[in-house]
């Protein structure tokens, strides 16, 4: 096991073993990274930070933010414990290709903006919310106010790429579309 504290990851990773990134501290990633192992991300951020084109396998995130220009690949499924940020003028991920999933915990939050997003599907799954009260879904782009009856778990699902485009009466709607159960 590899304990590690801040630390800056700049050529290709791929990681067989174990990395345990220590509570409080950040790793920077500035080539593609393979997880074959273990990566434990204690309340920690990974940071993205190549500006080109870059791949990095999914894993159990705490904060996960986008920093350095150009798409982002995602190879495998993903989960965002606490925040998934982009900051603008970086690239957008692309789960779309891999067939990648982002699972966003029901207390976590997305910050994205017109150019810098999620390419593919994000999903908040299981929330519950106090009656007579507002849920943002964590800014996955759906607002829902519980009235007086309680709705339960309620699962949103949001895909955002050229197939979620809709096309009625000549007019087309945004590239993004959600379900919600």
């Amino acid at each position: 096991i590899d304990f590690l504290n801040s630390m800056s990851w700049l050529a290709n990773v791929d990681n067989s073993g174990t990395y345990y990134i220590s509570t409080g501290s950040t790793a920077y990633l500035y080539g593609d990274f393979s997880n074959d192992g273990t990566t434990i991300l204690n309340n920690s951020l990974f940071e993205i930070r190549k500006n080109g084109a870059q791949t990095f396998d999914g894993m159990n995130f705490y904060d996960l933010k986008i920093t350095g220009t150009g798409d982002k690949s995602l190879t495998s499924d993903a989960y965002v414990r606490h925040s998934l940020v982009f900051n603008t003028g970086s690239g957008m991920i692309d789960g779309d290709t891999y067939g990648s999933v982002i699972t966003l915990d029901t207390t976590a939050t997305i910050t994205e903006n017109n150019s810098n997003y999620v390419l593919g599907t994000v999903q908040m799954l299981g929330k519950h919310w106090a009656n007579n009260t507002q849920f943002t879904f964590g800014g996955l782009g759906v607002d829902l106010t519980q009235g007086n009856y309680n709705l339960g778990a309620v699962d949103v699902i949001r895909y955002t790429g050229p197939s979620a485009i809709q096309t009625g009466s000549g007019n087309s709607g945004i590239a993004r579309a959600w379900d919600i159960t």
